[in-house]
């Protein structure tokens, strides 16, 4: 009524505003679009959480003049400017997803539909998903999370959950149950309990396929105090420990078939002593085999009690010195040597009738391991806020990683320096504006990636490539690239065992170096005379300058040194 009022907000009538409504991605043939997918996507606007309001603006025609003793009937406040304008809010989704796939001629269309059903207006989460393909057949995945009512929980699991809900943690998936055509497949079913430190986490997950009983899968046996789990084991397998770091955020060791109490690890990298007992706080910096740190032993010696004196253990560490420690309980036959970088020496105790084990010395000490001998250990070192920057795997072999300067991981390399794997990232790739819509595609990607299947002989290392165009993205030009970087990973290890060689490498003397086995160069350091016969010490060399154990060999001449 009257005139309008310019700075009256708009009613927001038009919900769907900035929601995806279909998504089609192409391939260019000359100059002609082939669709190779389209997706179209449905919603519900929930009335259960919707609600709408009308808000009334009223101002003073300043360009009339009355007094208020004219105001009789309705039609005496047209001196008075009115507007009016509609707020909403609801609740939106998706309620279906029509997905259709094409043939590189953009022929022979295959068909997926989706069904979204949200039950609970409460938690707002998924309830089921029908899925429906080409031939007809659905599948039904029936969700159910704290809030719902689940049947079948223990005790203890039931008030675990109800403990759930008043913590307000609504979102964990608790019971799911999967059918195809109205038979049921499977139902997974995980169990919470309330455990010390007054935590409500996973304590076991079950499974059952089909109409079969239900059977425990996973059970969760220990968390620290910030949540982590700390030992679990799986249905009929060996038990799994982990030890976190870097203030509880990363795991630093996985031991497999070790209880948590029998592992132990350092780097000496960040907060924790990985279950050692360290007197020293001091590290020695940037003089490390993996991480930045390692600790001079001179500062005080390491320990790890609580141990099992029947037990056998495995010591492992890296030395800045060719002489190995002497650790009490060691069996005969030990300490072995292993390889050697940069003047870091490997070694490896086996120990045991020991319930405490210390470790002494005056040199450098970095990678510190303990566990039952008959377990595994990988261990892992970080960079905070960019990622792994050393793995040392279950065979000791050490993995570095290295990032560029917008911290994206650029290379794995193996102890000498040699690229395992390299990523490449490109960032100028073609955009075109489709339906007012700019759509990104891939710029080509590649990356190196070693055969894997070769047993006891190496594996060769192929480029494997993704090229320009293959993927699109409404999002950016970044999302368009991850997909393709996504299939490159995905892909690339099946590539390097199909395309890649196995290279057949043995005798002390030779040694993988770039994929070349390389016969290294022997070079005598020592003659002994003994019994009227040398003892010459030797050891070999290769064109990366690393150098192998030292070997013995019985002449009857002297040899020549080096």
């Amino acid at each position: 009524m009257g005139n309008p009022i310019p700075t009256v907000p708009l009613s927001n009538l038009n919900r769907y505003m900035g929601l995806e409504r279909e998504q089609k991605s192409f391939r260019m043939q000359g100059n002609q679009r082939i669709v190779l997918k389209d997706i179209v996507t449905n919603y519900t606007d929930d009335p259960r959480l919707s609600e709408s309001s009308t808000y009334y603006a009223i101002q003073a025609d300043g360009g009339r003049q009355y007094s208020c003793d004219m105001i009789n009937t309705i039609f005496d406040y047209k001196w008075l400017n009115v507007a009016y304008y509609s707020l909403y809010s609801g609740w939106l989704y998706p309620s279906s997803v029509k997905t259709i796939i094409y043939d590189t001629n953009g022929q022979n269309p295959l068909t997926t539909t989706e069904n979204y059903v949200y039950n609970n207006p409460v938690n707002q989460l998924l309830s089921s998903v029908q899925t429906t393909n080409s031939k007809g057949e659905t599948l039904l995945t029936d969700n159910f999370y704290p809030q719902d009512n689940i049947t079948g929980l223990s005790a203890e699991a039931l008030a675990a959950k109800n403990e759930l809900v008043n913590r307000n943690i609504i979102s964990p998936l608790i019971f799911q149950k999967v059918s195809k055509n109205s038979t049921l497949l499977g139902v997974s079913k995980v169990n919470y309990r309330i455990w010390p430190n007054n935590l409500v986490l996973p304590a076991t997950v079950e499974a059952q396929i089909g109409s079969n009983p239900s059977e425990t899968r996973l059970v969760y046996q220990q968390y620290d105090k910030n949540g982590n789990v700390l030992q679990l084991q799986k249905a009929n397998g060996p038990l799994n420990s982990y030890l976190w770091d870097y203030t509880h955020s990363y795991v630093t060791a996985q031991a497999i078939n070790a209880a948590i109490n029998d592992i132990a690890y350092t780097s000496f990298e960040a907060d924790s002593t990985g279950n050692w007992n360290i007197p020293s706080a001091a590290r020695t910096a940037q003089n490390a085999i993996t991480g930045v740190n390692s600790y001079n032993l001179s500062n005080g010696g390491i320990s790890k009690g609580n141990l099992n004196a029947s037990e056998i253990y495995k010591v492992s560490y890296w030395l800045k010195s060719s002489t190995p420690l002497t650790i009490p309980g060691t069996l005969s036959g030990y300490p072995q040597a292993g390889r050697n970088y940069n003047g870091w020496y490997y070694f490896e105790h086996l120990v045991s009738g020991k319930n405490a084990i210390s470790i002494s010395g005056t040199t450098l000490i970095d990678e510190l391991r303990l566990y039952p001998a008959d377990g595994q250990m990988l261990t892992y070192t970080y960079s905070p806020l960019t990622g792994i920057n050393a793995q040392d795997d279950a065979k000791n072999a050490i993995s570095y990683y290295d990032y560029d300067d917008f911290n994206r991981l650029q290379n794995i390399k193996d102890l000498n320096g040699n690229i395992q794997k390299n990523y490449s990232y490109k960032y100028a790739g073609r955009s075109v504006n489709y339906g007012g819509h700019l759509v990104y595609y891939n710029t080509e990607q590649s990356g190196g990636f070693t055969r894997d299947d070769c047993g006891s002989d190496h594996g060769s290392t192929v480029t494997y490539t993704k090229a320009a165009g293959l993927y699109s993205s409404i999002v950016s030009q970044e999302d368009a690239d991850s997909q393709a970087i996504a299939a490159l990973n995905a892909e690339g290890q099946a590539y390097a065992n199909q395309h890649g060689t196995c290279i057949v490498c043995t005798g002390d003397g030779n040694k993988i170096i770039n994929d070349i086995c390389e016969a290294g160069v022997k070079i005598y350091t020592a003659s002994v005379r003994h019994a009227g016969k040398f003892d010459c010490t030797y050891h070999y060399q290769w064109s990366d300058h690393s150098i192998s154990i030292d070997y013995v060999e019985t002449s009857t001449t002297d040899c020549m040194l080096n």
